[in-house]
């Protein structure tokens, strides 16, 4: 058996759809075939104004994989992954997470564009879905010293997009 292994960088987790069947060509055929996700999908919601002075966001995961191999999708879970994000504006950070089957501690960073920290929050054991997305959403940027109660809400959302892949042969 030979096993294809890819390699992505940080901001290209790719969607990636699977789908199996077995089925003999004796005749004209014509069959409709719906592919389903195998990644889920992360949604970081950054409830709070993001200060003048952050420049980047960043989001480690602590069991993630950084090769899938093709032919089994098999992968390798003890990886641990930072994607970093410019902020531009946008208080919404998307990443396809390749881990579904267990779940992965997550911390998210801002730094200035000297990299100093401004703030940083854990969240643990995260289990992210197939076609579905996790959303995490927080106040990232609470004052230090104050007594606030600190924590995120956790929303698997069934919903991804309306539209199917379809193969037509």
């Amino acid at each position: 058996m030979n096993v294809a292994t890819i390699g992505v960088s940080a901001k290209e987790i790719p969607e990636i759809f699977q789908y199996s069947l077995t089925f003999k060509v004796d005749s004209a055929v014509r069959k409709n075939i719906y592919m389903n996700r195998i990644v889920g999908k992360l949604a970081l919601k950054i409830l709070d104004e993001i200060p003048s002075n952050v420049a980047k966001i960043t989001i480690t995961l602590s069991n993630e994989t950084i090769s899938l191999g093709l032919y089994s999708l098999t992968n390798n879970y003890s990886n641990i992954k930072t994607l970093s994000y410019a902020c531009t504006g946008s208080k919404v950070f998307y990443t396809n997470i390749f881990n579904t089957k267990g779940p992965q501690d997550i911390t998210i960073r801002s730094y200035t564009s000297t990299d100093q920290l401004v703030s940083e929050k854990s969240i643990l054991q995260v289990q992210f879905q197939k076609n579905k997305v996790t959303v995490l959403s927080r106040k990232l940027f609470d004052k230090v010293g104050t007594s606030v109660s600190t924590g995120f809400t956790v929303i698997a959302n069934g919903l991804w997009d309306s539209s199917s892949n379809q193969i037509n042969f």
